[in-house]
């Protein structure tokens, strides 16, 4: 039975060590494509375009939409292209990164991942999630090899927004609950191969999802794309949070697993109710498309220990709003 562990080639962490990078990158090429959005820019991208310039780079500049769609993929795919670009750096938050993976395997160079937030787990894998123009969950889109380098500059993530902190906190939480029922369905990580558990579980959480696997928490946040209206306005972890509780409502957790991942939700001030996610109105025919998309057969809620049906999907999202206004009103 194969056991397959993946993470990136190289891993940076520190303060400043955007600013360091030219080491790292030089490996690779001299001619840099640095993927970005405005607002990034104005914060670090700049200062780092700079950087880069002073040591001798050459740099273009592709601005980021803000949708990890295969139209924007495809978009700054082509102006690395006419520039014979060796490398892609990804500055920003996660769609930016999964956007930058994709954009480095259409044109076959080197990826490095620089996310100046803490808020998901998508720098350090091999994979991307890739959506819709409207932001709907697509398909997941797999590559040969992880990024050629991950660099988090701290001091820059230290001047994040605390939610977004509490956002990737989240994230990562969902890891433990997803790798240990991907481990009793005796199902395959995200690589086609058997769990290495001990690394998953010691690692970061980027690296924990991918070699652990995915289950129901990352379906049922990607089942909230088929919905419209403020949910939107919530993070990638905050929405999480949720699917990680209604997985554990799918596993029949006894109280004690429950409340304890709910106190701790609580504790953060994520979204514990259909309230919290701006669907305290939203209708039992709302919440059955989240279910339905949640099941949706390119994404990973086959990947739970027991048959799960969009019927028991609206029902544990129904029971986790309940059971949470519940156990705060006591």
């Amino acid at each position: 039975m194969k056991e397959l562990f993946a993470s990136p080639n190289t891993y940076i962490q520190g303060p400043g060590e955007l600013f360091n990078s030219a080491e790292y990158i030089e490996k690779y090429g001299t001619k840099v494509l640095l993927l970005s959005d405005p607002t990034v820019l104005k914060i670090v991208g700049n200062d780092f375009i700079d950087y880069l310039k002073n040591n001798d780079f050459d740099v273009t500049l592709a601005q980021f939409k803000g949708e990890a769609s295969n139209s924007e993929i495809n978009r700054v795919t082509a102006i690395g292209e006419s520039n014979e670009d060796q490398i892609i750096i990804g500055l920003g938050g996660g769609k930016t990164a999964d956007s930058a993976k994709a954009i480095a395997d259409n044109l076959d160079i080197a990826v490095m991942i620089a996310p100046t937030i803490a808020s998901t787990d998508a720098p350090c894998s091999r994979l991307s999630v890739i959506y819709t123009e409207d932001g709907a969950f697509d398909h997941y889109r797999f590559y040969k090899k992880n990024p050629e380098i991950v660099l988090l500059d701290t001091k820059v993530i230290a001047g994040g927004p605390v939610h977004l902190l509490i956002s990737g906190i989240a994230d990562a939480l969902a890891t433990n609950v997803e790798a240990t029922d991907v481990r009793a369905a005796n199902a395959d990580n995200m690589l086609n191969a058997k769990q290495t558990i001990v690394e998953a579980n010691t690692l970061l959480s980027g690296l924990g999802f991918e070699s652990g696997g995915l289950a129901a928490a990352h379906a049922i946040h990607n089942g909230f794309t088929a919905l419209t209206g403020d949910i939107h306005h919530l993070t990638h972890g905050e929405k999480v949070a949720y699917g990680t509780l209604v997985e554990l409502i799918l596993d029949n957790s006894d109280h004690a697993r429950f409340e304890k991942f709910l106190k701790f939700d609580l504790k953060l001030g994520l979204p514990t109710t259909l309230a919290d996610l701006h669907l305290g109105a939203a209708s039992d025919e709302d919440l059955m498309k989240v279910a339905t998309q949640a099941c949706d057969k390119n994404d990973t809620m086959d990947c739970m220990p027991i048959d799960i049906t969009p019927e028991d999907v609206f029902a544990a999202i129904k029971a986790v709003d309940e059971y949470s206004k519940d156990f705060q009103n006591k």
